[in-house]
This record gives structure tokens, C-alpha cells and sequence, in this order.
């Protein structure tokens, strides 16, 4: 009786190395389509040199003068005729074999094999002694070119003898030079190192004397010798995940050995496919959507090849845990870590996207299958992090959904943010997208607690309120975001994204931030905190002068002021009682006093008493003084601001932007131009009605003896390279400018503030023309004629 014996096999593996043969690993024989076929339908690309052409033809009876063997048919024409230039074709990874090519290049990895080698089948076709060919690799993703080894062919017309090249892979970098391979071909100096890496693309490089072009047939890359696979091993192995219902999930693991590597991804033992909500289970990332309860369970891959094989659930168990979507949540996403290597990923893996100028690599580990994603600039910018229902697919965390504000009692954000580096620094906001379309960031702030840096999460919520006030205009960019004006109308619609904005001031810091949330919760409106109070002012009887301040907290914002404790009533000479600019014209001694700004919401109320004491003192005016600019500042916040603000003008070519903070409440303007130019800076009795000093009054020139211009300089910067003088208009019309400079002291730069004064003189001979424009100064002729009449404008103007 016969007995037959029945075995099921589930894995197989032979290990060591496989005996000495020749192992085809790549060929091209240029398609199997004959008659003109382009390259590109073969998987393979080009960049042709001046006037270049290229094919495929039928070359029959083609055989290798080599080897007297038969070729086959198909032969790739290469050339130019146009004169001197270079060209390549190639293939890379991924490229693909094409309609009609014979197979695709994968990618080979030189230290699996001994003599690696290249060789291909070449003829002149057309004045091919103008032609040198070298074979080119891309190797760590450039690319290079072996002139130690050029193609080598006979030298005959068109016809059916082809004659092999070949060469020995060598990844000394000797034997390469630099590739340029974009839309121009250049062959550069030899390589800085050795090259190391897969190569993932070989191509053959044309350089052109003159016209002319080769054919070729039949490339080939073999190895002959030992061919070691080396079996695979675990690197990291996938890491547990929990998520929400109906959030997708991802595992992932990371494994060495010889390519091809096989995956096989099972859950609890039984092997997963591809569908619907699966993708992924060949490959080293599997990918869940829309999870459930049936999903919970262990998760574990199979990695093989010829040489061997491991099961990850013999080095770790990584689990799925789905927790229940809270009723209340719109959205969420957790920032899972599901890369198996402990790197930074980009937030895109995620879903979201980001307006950043450095690496996009901001996703890091916390631990385990836990992560959160870090604002670092090291410089000022501001960047923003964001999600919207069109890059969010639910790949991870809840896919973002369209909230319609109107179908709740409230929407609101939610986020964990620690503040983790030099946080004073830092500035966070809520954005908001609207119907697919234009983004929003709120005007107030994140209050996050930037006293300390610490690695400890705070939640911060705050409710979505639609009013115009609370949002300004947002633009996102590749590199960064630039918040704009505020918002012209109320939000209306649909929120179609989220995220968040930070701006980052010149020192540079850090926020990390976890667990997005959008929610129907309700958030109580964050109280008003004044951020700039307004600074003390001193002036003359009869002159103007205005206190701001600003403050954050969640629109509408009120504001009123206090002089002495008693309510400020607009009327008369007093102005912006109820805003956050007060301005009381021809001061006197009744306005003296202490000013306080109260700002409140539904929320509360601060006031700048809480920060500073802010006074009014009123000086008598002299008798002989004319006209007086202190250039007080008023703010509100510090920074440069237009000279316009206390009712002078500028013709200067850059930024108008010259009053600056000098201390508290008093400030300066600053001249400087990095190029020659003439520069003015002046008032006129249309321009300065008295917001800010003593207003300008028309003077008259016959009853002016003894009038004198002073003023107050710092030859801050290089001041030997400036001169300063004395402008006046006449007339209301034409401006002049003195003859003689201001006696400044150019010797040594500094900070330190001088006197320096003019006697006024109406002689001619004293004044040249002046034109000013809205960028600068034109010092023309000695005026044709004594100044006469009124004196009507003044200022200063510098030659740079």
C-alpha cells in the first residue's frame, strides 16, 4: 500500500549566501513596439542637447560585434545638431517601465552584491565621432557621471554591428563628477565623497562637439558573483494607538534586509487585506479609517524575503484602543506618534499643514504612541499650524468636519499648550477658516502663562464669537502667516478649518502644543487685560495732547476715561472720551490732573491705574515763544510712528515711520537714509492744528526781528556725512532753505541731545529754493528776492 504524505508549509526560509551566477537585476532592450517610440514610453526620460532629437526604430539583424550574438530588435537613436551641449536619458525609481518598455528600474543597493556591473550595446549613427557618452548614476539623490569610463564604439556609419561598454560599480569618488541633471546637463568636479546609498536611477550622458548622434541597444546592470540577501530584522517595532470612534488610525514598523521586503499585517493573529477603511496592509504603514469597536485588539506585521523572515508580536504587542467620541466634541485631533523611529514627522502626516520658514519636521514623541508638535522660531516670524476640511481625510484623529456656528448654542477651541522655551516670546491665537475660503485669526490673544518655562500642558479654550472685532484678516503662506486688518464684516457661514497662529518676537522661543479641539462647550469671554497704558504728558497752555492705551479680551471692548477719579465728557476741547485715544486741544490749567483708561467686557474690567499713574501737567506758555514740538509719544504700543501723528510731514524716500519711544511718554524722530539723499521734515499752519504741541500760526516777517529757529540734535550715526538746516514756507506757497547749515557737532557720534539755534534773517542771499515731494528734497537757486510776508511752515531739512 502506497502512503502519501501531505505537508502545508506557511514560511519558508533558506538563509546564507546563494551560489555564484549571473544575475540579471535590471534590462532595457528600448521597448517592444517598434517604429519611432519615445523614450517616455519605455519608462525612461530626457534632456536633450542644442536642437537634440531621439527615437526608438526597428533596427534588424542587429547583432553585438562584442559577442556575435543576435541584439534585440528595438534601437535608441541619441543626438543633437546643433552644435556644442550636453544631454542624458534615464530612468529612475518609481519611473515605471512604460506602455511599451521591457521593465521598470527598482532601486539597488551596491553592498548586496560583488561586481556590479553596467554595460550597454552602442553604434555610431551620424557623425558620431562628435559625440562622447559616459554612464551616469543617482546615488543619495544626485546625481553622477563615470568619465573614467566612457562608451567606446567603433567608428562606422548606421548599421547592424553594435559594440558593448561596460563598468565595475565603484562608489570611490574618483571615479564620479558631479552631475547637474535639471533642464540643463553640466558635468562638474569630482564627487566630495564617496557615494553611498542605493542607486536609484542610471542614465548614459552626451556630450556634443559638434552635430551628430549614436544608437543603442540592450542595457543591462548584472551581477557576477555571489549574490548575499540578507534575511530581515526588526528596527522598530509598531507602536500602540488609541483614538476616538471613527478616527483613523496608523501602525507602523521599521525593518533592515535585502529588498524586496514582504509585509503582512494581521490583527489578532488573522490577516488583514486591503478595503474601504483599510490601506496599507502590504506595506511597512497600515492605515485604519473610521474606527470602531470591532477594531480594538492587537495589531502585528510579517516582514520576509528569500532569506528569512520575523513576526513583530515576538518583540512587542502593539494594541488599538477606541474610546467613545464625547458628545460635545465637533472635532479632535490627539497628534498621535505612529512613526516607528523616534524623528520628527511633518504635521502633514496628520492631516494638518503649516506656514513655517525652517523644517516642516515639528511632530515629535512624547511617548509611546503619544506626540505634539512644537512652535520653535529662532527668530522673529509669525507661523501658523493648521487643518481644514480638505487636507483632513481622518487619517488620524476625527476627520474635520463642516460646523455651522448657527446649529449650536456655541462653538469653541480648545488646546493643551506648554510653554517651553524663552515663552515670553510667544504669542498664540485661534484661526478660523470660513466657507473654504478666506482665514481669520482672533484678535485676543491665548492667555498662556509665558512666566515660566515649563513642560506642563494647560488647556485653553475660547468660544467663537463672529463679531468683526474680534478677527483680523489672515494670509498663509509657505514659509510664514501675516495677520492683517481687522475683519470688514462678521464672520458668517460655515468653518471650514482651524488651528492655530504664532507670533514670535526677535529673541525666539517655543511652544508645544497637543490635543486640538473643536467642542460646543461654551467659554466664559476673556476678561479685558490692558497691555500698553497711556504714559504721563507734560505741556505749554494752549497746546495738545492726547493719552492712548490698548488692551486684549474678547470684543465688544468698552472704554472710558477718568480725570481724578470723575468720568472725561467729550465736548469742548476734549475729544475720544469713549475710545482708546484721548486728545484734549488748548490745554490749560483745568485739564491738569491724574488719567485713567477703564476698558471692560461681559467679562470684567482692568484699568491702567492697576499699572501706572498717568498725569497732566500744563506749563505757562513764555511770552516769546512762537511756536513748540515737543514730539511727545503717545503710542499706544511701542514701535515707530509716522511723524504725521502730531502734525508734521516728511520727504524722505523709505519708511515715514520716524517717531520713535525715547522714554515713557516723550520721543524723537530720527533722520537716516543708508544713500545720498536730501530728506525734510517740517509743519505749516494747514498741517498743525495743535493735536500735538503748541499749533503753528502764520508769523510775519516784518514784525519778527530777532525771531530764532532752535531745536534739539543727536548726531547719533556716522553724523559727519550729514548736514542739517533750517527750512521755512513763505506765504502759504514756496518753501526755502538756509545757506548756512545748523552748527551742529559732526566730530563724534552721539546720543546725547544739543541745542542748536538759527537767527532768522530774510536777506536773499540767505536762502535757496526748495522743493519738497512726497519722497524727498530738491535744494535749488539763492532765492531770487528777500522773504517777505508771513512765515507760514517750518521744519529742518538733511543732506545725506
Amino acid at each position: 500500500m502506497k502512503k502519501f504524505l501531505f505537508i502545508l508549509l506557511s514560511q519558508i526560509a533558506i538563509s546564507g549566501a546563494a551560489l555564484a551566477q549571473t544575475s540579471v537585476l535590471y534590462q532595457q532592450n528600448f521597448g517592444t513596439t517598434n517604429g519611432g517610440t519615445s523614450l517616455a514610453s519605455v519608462g525612461w526620460s530626457e534632456i536633450l542637447p542644442p536642437s537634440g532629437f531621439s527615437g526608438i526604430y526597428a533596427q534588424a539583424g542587429a547583432i553585438s560585434g562584442t559577442t556575435s550574438l543576435s541584439l534585440p530588435v528595438n534601437t535608441l537613436y541619441f543626438g543633437g545638431g546643433g552644435g556644442a551641449g550636453s544631454g542624458i536619458f534615464f530612468t529612475t525609481n518609481g519611473a515605471g517601465s512604460g506602455p511599451n518598455g521591457d521593465s521598470a528600474f527598482t532601486s539597488i543597493n551596491p553592498t548586496l552584491y560583488t561586481n556590479l556591473n553596467v554595460s550597454v550595446e552602442s553604434q555610431w549613427s551620424w557623425q558620431g565621432g562628435n559625440l562622447q557618452f559616459w554612464f551616469a548614476v543617482k546615488v543619495g539623490g544626485a546625481w553622477y557621471v563615470n568619465t573614467n569610463a566612457p562608451i567606446t564604439t567603433a567608428a562606422s556609419g548606421a548599421g547592424a554591428v553594435f559594440y558593448k561598454s561596460s563598468f565595475t560599480y565603484n562608489p570611490a569618488a574618483a571615479n564620479w563628477n558631479i552631475l547637474t541633471n535639471t533642464t540643463v546637463v553640466d558635468v562638474g568636479p569630482t564627487a566630495g565623497s564617496n557615494l553611498s546609498g542605493n542607486i536609484t536611477g542610471i542614465g548614459i550622458v552626451a556630450k556634443l562637439s559638434n552635430s551628430g548622434s549614436w544608437d543603442f541597444n540592450n542595457l543591462l546592470i548584472t551581477s557576477i558573483s555571489n549574490i548575499v540577501v540578507q534575511p530581515p530584522a526588526l528596527i522598530a517595532a509598531p507602536i500602540s494607538q488609541a483614538n476616538y470612534a471613527a478616527a483613523g488610525v496608523s501602525f507602523n514598523v521599521k525593518a533592515s534586509g535585502s529588498e524586496p521586503l514582504t509585509y503582512i499585517w494581521k490583527k489578532d493573529g488573522v490577516t488583514l487585506t486591503n478595503n474601504s477603511r483599510i490601506s496599507g496592509a502590504t506595506t511597512a504603514t497600515f492605515n485604519l479609517k473610521n474606527i470602531g469597536g470591532a477594531d480594538v485588539g492587537n495589531y502585528s506585521v510579517i516582514v520576509s524575503n528569500s532569506a528569512g523572515y520575523f513576526d513583530s508580536v515576538t518583540n512587542s504587542t502593539a494594541s488599538l484602543t477606541v474610546n467613545s467620541l464625547p458628545s460635545d466634541y465637533l472635532y479632535a485631533e490627539t497628534f498621535p506618534f505612529v512613526g516607528a523611529v523616534p524623528i520628527n514627522y511633518p504635521v502633514s502626516i496628520v492631516g494638518w499643514s503649516n506656514s513655517i520658514p525652517s523644517a516642516p519636521d515639528r511632530l515629535f514623541q512624547n511617548s509611546g504612541g503619544d506626540a505634539a508638535f512644537f512652535a520653535f522660531q529662532g527668530s522673529a516670524v509669525t507661523t501658523a499650524y493648521y487643518v481644514s476640511t480638505n487636507s483632513d481625510a481622518g487619517a488620524s484623529g476625527v476627520k474635520f468636519p463642516k460646523i455651522t456656528p448657527a446649529s449650536y448654542p456655541a462653538v469653541s477651541f480648545q488646546v493643551d499648550i506648554a510653554p517651553s522655551y524663552q515663552p515670553a516670546n510667544l504669542t498664540a491665537y485661534f484661526a478660523v477658516q470660513m466657507n473654504g475660503g478666506s482665514w481669520y485669526v482672533q484678535s485676543t490673544s491665548i492667555p498662556v502663562n509665558t512666566g515660566t518655562a515649563t513642560g506642563t500642558y494647560t488647556t485653553y479654550g475660547l468660544t467663537f464669537d463672529s463679531l468683526a472685532a474680534n478677527w483680523k484678516n489672515l494670509t498663509l503662506g509657505a514659509s510664514s502667516a501675516t495677520i492683517g486688518s481687522v475683519a470688514v464684516a462678521n464672520l458668517t457661514g460655515d468653518i471650514t478649518g482651524a488651528g492655530l497662529v504664532f507670533n514670535v518676537a526677535s529673541g525666539g522661543g517655543n511652544f508645544n502644543v497637543d490635543n486640538f479641539l473643536m467642542v460646543t462647550n461654551y467659554f466664559a469671554p476673556l476678561p479685558p487685560v490692558i497691555t500698553a497704558s497711556p504714559n504721563s504728558q507734560t505741556v505749554y497752555a494752549g497746546a495738545g495732547v492726547s493719552f492712548a492705551g490698548t488692551a486684549t479680551g474678547n470684543q465688544p471692548l468698552t472704554y472710558f476715561w477718568q480725570k481724578d477719579g470723575n468720568p472725561v465728557v467729550n465736548g469742548g476741547n476734549i475729544s475720544g472720551a469713549n475710545s482708546n485715544v484721548l486728545t484734549i486741544l488748548n490745554a490749560s490749567t483745568n485739564n491738569v490732573g491724574t488719567y485713567t483708561l477703564i476698558v471692560s467686557n461681559s467679562a470684567g474690567t482692568d484699568s491702567s491705574a492697576n499699572y501706572i499713574s498717568t498725569s497732566l501737567s500744563v506749563n505757562s506758555r513764555p511770552a516769546n515763544l512762537l511756536y513748540f514740538e515737543a514730539f511727545p509719544f503717545v503710542g499706544p504700543v511701542t514701535g515707530d510712528y509716522p511723524v504725521a501723528d502730531v502734525g508734521w510731514s516728511t520727504a524722505v524716500p523709505a519708511n515715514p515711520n520716524r517717531l520713535f519711544q525715547a522714554g515713557a511718554g516723550d520721543g524723537s524722530v530720527f533722520n537716516f537714509e543708508g544713500a545720498p539723499s536730501t530728506t525734510a521734515y517740517f509743519a505749516t499752519t494747514a498741517s498743525d492744528p495743535g493735536v500735538s504741541g503748541l499749533p503753528f500760526q502764520s508769523i510775519g516777517i516784518a514784525g519778527a526781528s530777532g525771531l530764532t529757529f532752535a531745536v534739539d540734535i543727536a548726531p547719533s550715526y556716522l553724523p559727519a556725512n550729514i548736514a542739517a538746516s533750517v527750512a521755512v514756507q513763505i506765504n502759504g506757497a514756496s518753501w526755502y532753505v538756509a545757506a548756512t547749515a545748523l552748527p551742529v557737532d559732526t566730530n563724534t557720534a552721539t546720543s546725547a541731545y544739543s541745542t542748536v539755534s538759527q537767527v532768522f534773517s530774510p536777506t536773499a542771499a540767505n536762502w535757496q529754493n526748495l522743493t519738497l515731494s512726497g519722497t524727498g528734497a530738491t535744494i535749488g537757486s539763492t532765492a531770487g528776492a528777500n522773504l517777505s510776508g508771513n512765515i507760514t511752515g517750518a521744519g529742518l531739512v538733511f543732506n545725506i
